[in-house]
């Protein structure tokens, strides 16, 4: 090695194209990986990929009643809310 190239810090690397095929071959056996943890958790593959829904469990909506229910809460919240706002709007006009 020339003395400037020492001097440098510079080392010789191994020959790149099979340092390059070894890190592709690296990063493909990793990506398999987190796609195999991707699809046991039935989550969707990045690209648009989408694992067995035969698999998965059907999704479960809620009935007419549990809608019914959850409205029914929602108003009274909503109300209350509203309470609350007017209720201090004519509080901060009676102060002074």
């Amino acid at each position: 090695m020339p003395e400037a190239v020492r001097r440098l810090g510079v080392q010789a690397v191994p020959d790149e194209r099979s340092a390059l095929e070894g890190e592709i071959v690296r990063l493909q056996a990793d990506n398999a990986n987190l796609k195999r943890e991707l699809l046991a958790h039935n989550l969707p593959l990045p690209g648009g990929g989408r694992p067995d829904v035969s698999a998965r469990e059907e999704l479960q909506l809620p009935s007419d009643a549990e809608l019914n229910r959850m409205m029914t809460f929602m108003e009274k919240v909503w109300k209350r809310m509203v309470e609350m706002i007017v209720t201090t709007q004519k509080e901060i006009m009676k102060k002074p």
